[in-house]
């Protein structure tokens, strides 16, 4: 996962478990922009990922396994 300096977040990878945030499982072999948001921080890992918009919302997809992308539930999102 990188965030260019415009805030773009771009990720690339497995995505088995839709980590990348594109709505769905398709791998991406090279760096991919995810929507038009801007964000200002970015962590992946355990086949999810966890972000700050540049408005300071928190936002969380991927294998939810545990809770861990936030949103009260271990529903994959």
């Amino acid at each position: 996962a990188a965030i260019k300096t415009d805030g773009t977040l771009w990720m690339w990878g497995n995505n088995g478990a839709g980590e990348l945030g594109f709505g769905n499982t398709t791998p991406k072999t090279v760096p991919t922009q995810v929507g038009t948001a801007t964000y200002k921080e970015v962590s992946t890992g355990g086949g999810h990922t966890l972000a700050i918009r540049t408005n300071n919302t928190l936002w969380g997809w991927g294998w939810n396994i545990n809770g861990s992308v936030g949103n009260n539930s271990t529903t994959t999102v």
